[in-house]
């Protein structure tokens, strides 16, 4: 058990590292670039195998995250590795959740998640959802990392009563 917590520590401060030298390289008032990230394979750490990812936890993203806080650098990291990329990780597997999945662990596609809100303000969302003539439209708040991003996962609830996350571009 020992050298397990051993090797583990190890590994998060070659992690650690990594992080503060892309860190570094960008500055606390720019954003690293977003192929850095996703050359470090950060936004794959908690991702299954199959996916291309670590099958990691969350403590791997904690200890980018306390180095994203520590340099206090912008950024859409937070925003994918926690919120979004938890989001896809607690959908039922489907080809698009699969592909949506695999493009965020290379790096090839920047999702966030964001509830819907009130429309009173915020990132606008319209989805038409033709086969079953629903459509999804409301406002954000406020949506994390949206600035970013090329898609946002926006929970929903089909007429059942069952949950879905919509996949708007």
């Amino acid at each position: 058990m020992t050298e397990s917590l051993t090797d583990l520590s190890e590994f998060h401060d070659d992690v650690r590292a990594v992080a503060r030298d892309i860190l570094g390289r960008s500055g606390s008032e720019t954003a690293p670039e977003w192929e850095s990230i996703a050359g470090s394979g950060w936004l794959g750490f908690e991702a299954p195998g199959e996916f291309d990812g670590a099958d990691a936890s969350f403590a791997e993203v904690a200890v980018v995250l306390r180095e994203i806080g520590r340099a206090a650098a912008p950024g859409g990291y937070p925003a994918v590795a926690v919120l979004a990329m938890g989001a896809l990780g607690l959908l039922e597997p489907s080809p698009n959740r699969d592909r949506v999945l695999r493009e965020t662990v290379a790096g090839t596609s920047v999702p966030v998640f964001a509830a819907a809100g009130e429309p009173t303000g915020g990132v606008p969302f319209r989805l038409e959802y033709v086969p079953g003539g629903a459509v999804l439209d409301g406002t954000a708040p406020f949506v994390l990392g949206a600035s970013g991003a090329d898609r946002i996962l926006v929970p929903a609830e089909e007429h059942d009563g069952t949950i879905v996350v919509v996949d708007v571009d």
